[in-house]
Formats: structure tokens, sequence, C-alpha cells
């Protein structure tokens, strides 16, 4: 509920072709962050690797940079996305350059502002240090989790900015950010996230008429890697997706008593050349050989799903490969933007 209250950067967005990379601490410094309630950086809208089940100890160093440096990347490329839309005022760009107007308003605000007996002013000016280090994994896509590790920054800022004179103009703009939230409340991320699927059509299709129960798809069991979700700059709708470790299953549960007749789009990213093969009872529903940096786009028309379950197996001719950059978890391939759409009955 925070991130929909202006503190919203719990999830900067991953790239679709390759696995997410996860950046995590050192266990050394998750202990100091423990004991002192510091909000770390890294992957923090993404199921954490405990929910993925990939490695806890996989050292993230891309959390850190050269003072200043990344800041700096962030602003130029911001005001760089800035000129190059036609329409900038609601555009990611813009959104993304308010959080960043607000934070370097706060930090110019400890630093131009030295008030060392203060305790908050001692707390907002650790953190406005923090800001000067913070690296790519950080500021990177939109949103950034940079407000969220400095949320402290924040804190202390809108405590310690006097109300008097013209300071209230200083407080609005440190908290600009907050603009950022009309976007991000109004796009459309799904309300089953975890579930990774949409289904639309009648509403006489999609739910049983005597109990309520909707058309629903099942990841598993096994075989799968928690879910991920980014929305693209310009696009209103937030991507879902899940990664695999090897064959795996989908499957779509009918709760009418009648076959529903279907239609079902995804799109398969994998990080090598694979080829891919989507069975349903026995027989090839789809196949194709997948590449790398492709959207590799599925649909299957003529789906009938009957009263129950209806498993979709999915099979590849390779084994699963590491994601590289430090994560030691394995992927074959993903299934994204999985879409039931129906179309009658039989």
């Amino acid at each position: 509920m925070v991130e929909r209250l202006g503190l919203w950067s719990f999830r900067p967005r991953q790239g679709y072709q390759h696995p997410v990379r996860l950046r995590a601490w050192p266990p050394c410094v998750q202990d100091i962050s423990c004991a002192h309630c510091v909000p770390l950086p890294g992957r923090p809208g993404r199921p954490s690797t405990h929910d993925l089940g990939g490695p806890g100890d996989t050292l993230g160093w891309s959390n850190f940079s050269f003072p200043g440096l990344e800041v700096a990347r962030k602003i130029l490329g911001t005001v760089s996305s800035l000129v190059a839309e036609k329409h900038p005022l609601a555009s990611v760009p813009m959104f993304d350059g308010l959080v960043l107007a607000g934070l370097l308003a706060q930090f110019l605000f400890f630093v131009l502002r030295v008030r060392l007996k203060d305790p908050w002013w001692r707390l907002g000016a650790s953190y406005a240090v923090l800001l000067l280090f913070l690296g790519k994994a950080v500021w990177e896509d939109y949103p950034s989790a940079a407000s969220r590790v400095l949320l402290p920054m924040t804190l202390a800022f809108n405590v310690r900015v006097p109300r008097g004179g013209w300071w209230p103009a200083l407080l609005v703009a440190g908290n600009l950010g907050i603009l950022g939230s009309v976007d991000f409340i109004g796009s459309s991320l799904p309300d089953r996230l975890g579930a990774c699927f949409v289904v639309e059509g009648p509403s006489q299709l999609r739910f049983n008429a005597k109990d309520n129960f909707g058309i629903t798809a099942t990841y598993g069991p096994g075989n799968w890697w928690g879910p991920e979700s980014e929305r693209m700059p310009g696009k209103r709708d937030w991507d879902t997706w899940r990664w695999t470790r090897g064959d795996a299953t989908i499957t779509i549960h009918n709760p009418q008593p009648f076959t529903v007749l279907a239609e079902l789009t995804f799109g398969m990213a994998t990080s090598d050349p694979r080829h891919a093969v989507v069975t349903m009872d026995g027989k090839i529903a789809w196949q194709a050989a997948l590449k790398p940096a492709q959207d590799n786009l599925a649909t299957l028309t003529g789906i009938e799903l009957p009263p129950g379950d209806t498993p979709l197996q999915f099979r590849t001719d390779r084994p699963a490969v590491e994601g590289g950059n430090g994560d030691h978890r394995r992927f074959a391939f993903s299934v994204r933007d999985l879409k039931i759409t129906l179309v009658g009955r039989r």
C-alpha cells in the first residue's frame, strides 16, 4: 500500500529477453540493516531470493558506484528522454523526473543547511551521502528503487523544513515524487500478479453463475520460478511472466458445467536458442524455435476447455542454463503475458 501513496519505487523494471539478475547484499550488511532498520537497495519490487528459491548470498556491487556517477547518468538520461518525448507531460520520463527532482531538492537542503547537533539533520545528511554512492541497480528504469532506499532522507526532510517564508515552496519541490503516484495508481497492475494470467471474454463464460468461480490458470506443480513484472515505457499496463527450470505445466481450470472455447496468447523468452513445444492432451498445439532477444509470440486458436482441468505442457529440447551476472539459478524459458480469451461455448 505504501508504494501507492507516493513511495512507489518498489519494482525497477526487468528486461524481457533475459532472466532477472538479482543483486543481493552481503550477509554482514544485511545484518547491519536489520539491526538499524535501514532499507537496502537492490531488486525490492521483485520477489526476494528466498521467494524465488535462488541463492541469498549473491554479491551485487552494482548497487554502488563512484560518488555521483550514477545519479549524474540518471539526470542526463532523464533529461534526454524528456527532450525526445513528443508528449512529455504524461510520459514515464516526466514522472521519473519528478521523483528525481524531489530527491535532489532534499539532497540540497541537507547539504546547504548544516545542523550538526540536530539528529534529524544527521539522519537526512547520512542518506544524502548515500544518494551519491547509489549504483545503477538502484537508479535504473521506472520506477527506480532510489526513493525507497532514500526514504529516511525524505522523512527527515519533511520534519525539518521550516514552514514559514518561502520554505513551503521547497517542501513542495521535495515531494514532487508524489505526483508520480497518480501515474502509478492509474496503471492497471494485475490484481493477480502472482497468477500471471488474464482472462477476457463475456462474464457468463468467465464465471460460473452458481458459485461465481472463474476460469483460472495455475503454474505448476514445480519447475517455475516466482512471478515477475514490468511496465515498459509508454505503456499503461503491466507485463507479467515466470521463468522455468525446464519442462513445465500450466493448468487451466474451467468451473463451468460446459466446454468453453478459447484462444490463448503468450510470449516466450529465452536466453539461448532452443526449441519449444506446447502440447494439450498429448497433441502438439504450438511449437517454434525460440530466439534470444525476441518476443516469440504464440497464439493458440480453437482451444476447447472442458469442465475441470486442462493442462498445457511446455517442453524444450535443451536443459536450463545459468542466468549469469552472479545469479546461479538456472533458466530454460519464460511464459509472458498469458491471456485466455473466451470466445464461445459448446
